[in-house]
């Protein structure tokens, strides 16, 4: 019958994945451990990040095969030395290690070789990413400076934020490979449409390093000071969407997707 109620089972199961769904984001880190000749280089970056852990799975098989592929290229004595994977999660206090990847490339000596570790790591959706969330991960794997410089230098997340109507708004500012700024704000869960399955609405200002000075003056810095510690510190929360107009009025270039935000854009801007 039309008003018959689902079995309990089913409703179980469609509740249990709607809570999981708004529960956790899902990250793609690279640890990177290099020795040469110069001595020892280590590394930590988070390469991706989605709300569904299949994307997210897909996408970290794809930065796998292109770092390595990358790192073969750039030096041709270089070969894949040995590699290897772990799927038992690892739970931790504030995170859960998925899955690992590991791989090592390098030219058959002890002296000259590349270690990357790729962790898919589950956390809870309202936690924000800063210095001491990866502490015993980096303990483990390296040490914990390299990752206090790594965020210190290069990123600090601004807002995440659960809407009403199930959304989720995130704005985060980071220190692309190029050594650009950007300063993102990114809706998910919005006008889920043909082509955009995850309602993906975002904007993105990019600008070169030796704009940060100028920047730093406008968001309310002192000379010398650092961008990301200073963002970190004045601008997160509700004041992170007041980044956009600052950046706009002062004649940075602000790049939308899709073009045509359309009601998204009360939550971006």
């Amino acid at each position: 019958m039309k008003n018959d109620p689902k079995p309990a089972k089913d409703v179980l199961d469609s509740s249990t994945k709607q809570k999981d769904s708004d529960k956790y984001r899902y990250l793609v880190v690279l640890w990177m451990r290099c020795i040469d000749y110069d001595g020892l280089v280590r590394m930590f970056r988070i390469k991706y990040e989605s709300f569904s852990l299949e994307n997210a799975n897909r996408r970290m098989d794809g930065i796998v095969e292109r770092k390595i592929k990358e790192a073969l290229e750039e030096n041709k004595r270089f070969s894949l030395l040995s590699q290897g994977s772990e799927s038992t999660p690892a739970d931790h206090q504030k995170y859960k290690i998925l899955r690992t990847e590991s791989r090592v490339v390098g030219d058959g000596t002890e002296f000259f070789h590349n270690h990357y570790s790729f962790q898919l790591i589950e956390i809870p959706f309202d936690t924000k990413v800063d210095t001491n969330l990866f502490t015993t991960a980096a303990e483990s794997s390296y040490d914990k400076g390299p990752v206090e410089n790594f965020f210190n230098n290069h990123y600090a997340e601004l807002l995440v934020e659960k809407r009403a109507d199930g959304s989720r708004l995130r704005i985060w500012a980071y220190l692309d490979a190029k050594d650009r700024l950007n300063i993102k704000g990114q809706v998910i869960g919005f006008a889920k449409i043909k082509g955009n399955p995850e309602g993906l609405h975002e904007y993105c200002c990019t600008t070169p390093y030796r704009n940060i000075p100028q920047l730093i003056g406008l968001f309310g810095g002192q000379p010398g000071e650092a961008i990301f510690p200073l963002l970190g510190k004045q601008w997160s929360g509700k004041k992170a969407k007041m980044l956009v107009d600052i950046l706009i009025k002062n004649g940075f270039t602000l790049k939308v997707k899709p073009e045509r935000i359309g009601d998204a854009g009360k939550y971006l801007f």
